[in-house]
């Protein structure tokens, strides 16, 4: 293993605020050698960090080594791309932070959509047809996992201009996406503070995810934990599925910094334009499902993606809503999630079947008539604790129908067990915050919106159990 030395002649390292760290590491790393930082901080202003060499491990010795993003006033880029060479690589005790919030303000745009842009070494992308250079999800987070069996063990990755960890496979020579990387393992890990960076079509709007499973299949999360970013954790929209998640934990995600409102944004990330607070690019969400174990859009079965799993998920004060199941997700199984204190619902799907089990709704809607956090123009709405609406209905009629099975498009959460609670016993007497136990959107003649509970011990909301008055499709059994 190569070790590396701070301000050592040999490796011309050097402690942050001196010179550039970034190509003395790289070439270390292009050696194909095991690296070793050992503790100290590590400036990285001329480029990212980028790891190509299949196996190999970058390490870092003491609880404080940090490699920071030092780029002030330019496009967002990276602090470290682990290429798809790189298959079976490792990154064990980093820590990395961007300070997303140092860079000029970039257009969100996925990858996807700029199929022109061209992949520069070291520098980014060009030649983006939208004219917005580097403007993709891919050069606006900290850390960009594309390596099939690769790891980030023991890590901490914290303000990502965007995401902070995302799992996603780019042909960075054309810019197009395509489903991978598989079996990307992120254990022992904590970021925080995603979506640091404004982006220049609306300043007031801020999106990222502590990690984001983009078009990754397979992935497996243990013992991760994030605090303060946009989202949470993500299964994304992108085509990734399969996400195996064990012991995580989302506390106090944030919802962007003003009301978004921009009904030429429509989309299922963000609904209504009179919604801000659902419609906020769905930030404030302790978890997002997006993935599927069809193919968005068309219902046919896509080999080699599964059911998405969630077990002992806590969304912890998120300031939106707790769980999000999105309208291109189906097939969700979560064991024992508890949303504690969300701002909105605990659980809402706008698409999929989804299965929970033993689930805990603990105080829901609990920033209901608040203005502390967008001022009296926009007081939090009282919502349901559990609110489900089919995928082409309600806001989604204006946008371009999924064409899916039933099981994707009548929206459906089956409950095996839910515990429903709004106050502690000290609280008793007060009323609740949230409206309704349950609601479901009206359909339409082709599409429903279900929610099912088997074994339920339901706390009614202040206006009642079940919202009557939208054709709810709602089945207690065994319950009250």
């Amino acid at each position: 293993m190569l070790a590396c030395h701070p301000g050592s002649a040999e490796t011309a390292l050097t402690g942050l605020g001196k010179a550039d760290a970034a190509s003395a590491i790289n070439a270390l790393l292009a050696s194909g050698a095991d690296v070793e930082l050992p503790a100290g901080q590590y400036a990285l202003r001329s480029r990212w960090i980028e790891m190509r060499t299949p196996g190999q491990v970058l390490r870092c010795k003491g609880p404080n080594t940090t490699l920071v993003v030092d780029r002030p006033g330019t496009t967002a880029s990276p602090a470290l791309i682990m290429t798809q060479a790189a298959v079976g690589a490792k990154v064990i005790g980093c820590k990395f932070d961007m300070n997303g919030g140092q860079f000029v303000n970039t257009a969100f745009a996925p990858l996807a959509s700029n199929d022109a842009i061209k992949y520069v070494p070291g520098t980014g992308l060009v030649d983006n047809p939208q004219g917005k250079a580097k403007a993709n999800d891919g050069m606006a987070v900290a850390v960009l996992v594309m390596c099939d069996r690769c790891e980030i063990a023991e890590a901490e990755v914290t303000r990502g201009f965007d995401n902070n960890i995302m799992v996603a496979n780019f042909d960075l020579s054309n810019g197009k996406q395509s489903l991978g990387p598989w079996g990307v393992s992120i254990r022992d890990t904590r970021t925080s503070y995603a979506g640091a960076g404004r982006h220049n079509w609306d300043p007031d709007y801020y999106q990222g995810c502590g990690i984001d499973i983009g078009s990754g299949v397979a992935a497996r999360l243990t013992n991760v934990e994030d605090r303060y970013s946009r989202i949470g954790f993500c299964v994304d929209e992108g085509g990734g599925a399969s996400a195996q998640i064990v012991n995580a934990a989302s506390f106090n995600a944030q919802v962007t910094q003003k009301p978004f409102l921009r009904p030429d944004k429509m989309s299922s990330y963000y609904p209504a334009a009179d919604d801000p607070w659902h419609g906020s690019s769905i930030a404030g969400t302790g978890f997002f499902f997006g993935g599927s174990d069809r193919r968005a859009n068309l219902g046919q079965v896509q080999p080699g993606l599964i059911s998405t799993t969630c077990i002992n998920c806590l969304a912890y004060e998120p300031q939106g809503v707790g769980f999000w199941f999105s309208r291109y997700s189906n097939g969700a199984h979560l064991v024992s999630p508890h949303a504690a204190s969300p701002g909105l619902e605990c659980f809402w799907a706008v698409g999929g079947s989804h299965y929970l089990t033993d689930a805990i709704c603990d105080q829901p809607n609990a920033l209901a008539d608040s203005t502390k956090i967008w001022g009296g123009k926009f007081p939090w709405p009282r919502t349901a604790a559990v609110r489900a609406s089919c995928a082409n209905c309600g806001p989604f009629s204006s946008l371009p129908a999924i064409r899916g099975t039933p099981d994707q498009l009548n929206t459906t959460l089956h409950f095996n067990g839910l515990t429903m609670t709004d106050r502690s016993p000290l609280d008793a007497a007060k009323k609740p915050n949230f409206a309704y136990s349950f609601s479901t959107a009206p359909g339409n003649k082709d599409e429903f919106s279900r929610i099912q509970v088997l074994r339920g011990n339901i706390q009614p909301g202040i206006s009642g159990l079940i919202d009557q008055g939208d054709g709810t499709k709602i089945e207690i059994i065994d319950g009250k």
